[in-house]
């Protein structure tokens, strides 16, 4: 049996499994019963993470597929395009080949991103100021708001510079942002906060001390997500939204397992979502 009403001190609820026995005299009669408790959260984080790791799998085989069998007559079909428009008078039929045009342009970028997911990522490593990062995505979608949503952001001063791809976070992060600004679309409150993840460290080869991540905590409070479509969210050309893609975490997902972190998402539909994105100070060999 599984229960939530489980608490630790300062900790929300938890996951629990629960067996019960029957406590039995000598001579086999009731005398109560016996409960074990066991702390299933370290069990439900694995799970998480093998399934997200599944999912970056399966985008890796189903990338390199589609990109043989789309890539050449894409290209024939945008050339064959820009051919014919250079040969044509008519300036309606010409507006119909830009169309075209512009549309295989758009099928071969997408083309492009899924054959990046099927690649060893490539870092352009150096330190990086992940409040500098963050600040610098905050400016921009607080000037194309225009004070709709509340920001807070609860920066830890002492955390340290991490070794990262700078372009490559603030893909990331441009990403996680505007998704919580989109489940806000009647206004509401986005919270940033960072800090050092003080509840474990991980001892990589090579390295002669342990290794330590910070987090960083993305917080709305806009419609939230249902249990269901959580299980799904890395799942690629998986999307709830009418002009969404379906690559967008699953691309994120990828550039944070290459920097050798990990992306955690919980939610509660109609009370916000928690998104927690950790990433090891120094990179080294696992």
């Amino acid at each position: 049996v599984e229960c939530l009403g489980f608490r630790k001190s300062n900790i929300a609820s938890f996951p629990v499994n629960l067996t019960l026995s029957p406590l039995l005299s000598v001579a086999g009669q009731s005398q109560g019963a016996i409960m074990l408790a066991r702390d299933m959260t370290l069990l439900k984080e694995l799970e998480g993470t093998s399934r997200q790791m599944d999912h970056i799998a399966n985008l890796r085989v189903l990338s390199l597929g589609m990109a043989h069998e789309i890539k050449n007559p894409l290209a024939a079909i945008g050339g064959s395009a820009q051919l014919l428009r250079d040969r044509i008078d008519s300036a309606e039929h010409k507006e119909f080949l830009d169309v075209v045009i512009a549309e295989t342009a758009r099928i071969n970028r997408m083309v492009e991103r899924l054959l990046g997911l099927a690649r060893p990522g490539k870092l352009a490593v150096k330190s990086v100021n992940i409040h500098k990062v963050l600040g610098d995505i905050l400016a921009l979608e607080k000037k194309a708001l225009r004070g709709k949503i509340d920001f807070e952001q609860l920066y830890d001063p002492s955390l340290p510079s991490v070794e990262a791809d700078e372009d490559q976070l603030k893909q990331v992060f441009l990403n996680l942002i505007r998704n919580a600004l989109e489940a806000m679309r009647d206004g509401g409150k986005l919270s940033m906060a960072t800090r050092i993840c003080s509840n474990y460290s991980v001892k990589a080869k090579g390295c002669d001390r342990p290794r330590h991540d910070i987090i960083i905590e993305i917080t709305d409070t806009g419609e939230g997500i249902s249990e269901e479509h959580l299980k799904n969210l890395f799942t690629p050309f998986y999307t709830t939204k009418s002009k969404g893609n379906g690559l967008g975490l699953p691309i994120s997902l990828k550039i944070i397992e290459d920097h050798q972190g990990a992306i955690k998402v919980s939610s509660h539909k109609g009370k916000g979502t928690t998104v927690l994105v950790y990433l090891p100070v120094r990179q080294g060999k696992l």
